[in-house]
């Protein structure tokens, strides 16, 4: 693997700074990666589960606890994903 980013000392050898530097960048854009999984998975499961729903022979009255439950839990991954994003660069 290259390395691109140059040395911080010219024997090659990181400071504790760009260490830590380095460690936070690395959980900040994990957190980036993961949030948006985690928000196509919550998506593609309520689109899925309504085309099987629309497909069967429920009737809609009785999608209601299922719109309930995929609109919450809509709400929580976004405002959870955005909040730990927010709290990660605040504190980088």
């Amino acid at each position: 693997m290259l390395d691109t980013q140059p040395d911080a000392t010219p024997s090659g050898i990181l400071t504790v700074a760009d260490l830590q530097e380095r460690s936070r960048n690395h959980a900040h854009e994990s957190q980036i990666l993961l949030s948006g999984v985690m928000k196509s998975v919550t998506v593609g499961n309520a689109a899925y589960t309504l085309v099987m729903l629309a497909g069967s022979s429920v009737s809609p009255l009785l999608w209601i606890p299922f719109w309930i439950d995929t609109f919450a839990t809509i709400i929580v991954s976004f405002t959870q994903t955005n909040h730990r994003l927010s709290a990660v660069h605040i504190c980088s």
